[in-house]
């Protein structure tokens, strides 16, 4: 009798059993590849010891910054104002003018003090020689002691006169120059409250400075995040999103940390520094801190093979055969999973098995 063969198969892939039986084997095959199941015949089926790993998580805090330092700009003295040289968002220049007040009233005082000096400059050269006269002249007999002394007390008198006027001289000069309001050079102008030709009492608020040379990005943190911060050395790399071109990382360091404590949000208060330059140059641009911190101590990463589903819970299994219950939390990297249970801890050991969840 014939053989049956199927056209195109080779001749010792076409008899009788063998190739029947390779026919029911293939779509098993084909429905295990599906379903990701790897073939028993293909898999070593020795379970493994595989370690628990801390778990860690990222936390990303946002904020927006602003003028490294901010100043208050108010007036010394009472006067008109004549000029003012810098606008909002102006830049005061190297000489470090704000604004220029009227001081001719106290101009007149000083000349009016500097008369008064050579007056009494004179009488003292005049008292001056003439008890030098009397001094001779009562060696002689010639005069009374008691002219003589009243000179002296004249002299004397002239000379703490001129003492006082040279003390006025100082204060007035000293107030000259409080007319001319300066500033820091370079800080920008973020409010300006006076307007030429206004009249401004002492301690006026005249404008709001800011130095945006450096800018400052405040963070409220917890005490875990805190503790991250300082394992930092002091410099820490923040993102920059919403800049043109995408999201830019750009480095600062540690500022101003406050020793106190928000007792309603329960954070810390601590500074960024960053230094200006493109694209961040000014107040109000969003920052980004991201930070790796370690999760609850019972939280662990473990391999997939090392956990189980069944009886509606997820299980793993020590390496004495005791299995443990846990709670899948989300997955990992690497192939791994986030779980956490009261029993469990970083460094304890667990065996693969074959089960798929």
């Amino acid at each position: 009798m014939k053989e049956f063969r199927p056209e195109g198969l080779p001749m010792h892939c076409a008899t009788g059993r063998s190739y029947a039986r390779r026919l029911r084997i293939l779509p098993l095959l084909c429905l295990a590849l599906f379903l990701g199941v790897t073939p028993a015949f293909a898999v070593d089926s020795v379970p493994q010891v595989v370690t628990a790993k801390p778990s860690t998580r990222e936390a990303t805090l946002t904020a927006f910054t602003r003028a490294g330092t901010v100043m208050t700009l108010v007036n010394e003295v009472a006067g008109k104002v004549l000029s003012v040289n810098a606008d909002i968002g102006d830049t005061i220049d190297e000489s470090g003018v704000f604004a220029r007040l009227d001081d001719t009233f106290t101009r007149l005082e000083l000349d009016k003090i500097l008369v008064q000096q050579e007056k009494l400059r004179s009488n003292i050269a005049y008292y001056a020689k003439e008890v030098g006269r009397f001094q001779e002249l009562v060696k002689r007999d010639s005069a009374a002691q008691s002219q003589l002394d009243k000179l002296e007390l004249e002299l004397a008198l002239a000379r703490h006169e001129l003492d006082s006027l040279d003390v006025e001289e100082q204060r007035l000069r000293e107030q000259l120059q409080r007319f001319i309001i300066t500033a820091p050079p370079h800080w920008s102008v973020m409010e300006r409250h006076v307007e030429p030709g206004e009249w401004i009492n002492t301690g006026e608020k005249l404008a709001e400075l800011g130095d945006f040379r450096v800018l400052v990005a405040p963070f409220g943190l917890s005490p875990g995040e805190f503790d991250w911060l300082m394992t930092q050395n002091g410099s820490v790399s923040i993102t920059a999103p919403d800049v043109p071109g995408g999201p830019r990382t750009i480095e600062a360091r540690v500022g101003r940390i406050s020793p106190g404590f928000n007792p309603e949000t329960r954070k810390i208060h601590v500074e960024l520094e960053i230094q200006a330059q493109p694209p961040l140059m000014r107040g109000g641009q969003r920052v980004e801190l991201s930070m790796r911190l370690p999760e609850a101590r019972d939280t662990v990463l473990l391999p997939r093979a090392a956990v189980v589903y069944k009886y509606d819970e997820y299980w793993v299994t020590r390496e004495d055969g005791t299995e443990v219950k846990v709670v899948l939390l989300s997955e990992g990297p690497d192939s791994t999973v986030r779980v956490t249970s009261p029993e469990i801890k970083p460094g304890d050991t667990f065996l693969t098995t074959q089960s798929i969840f």
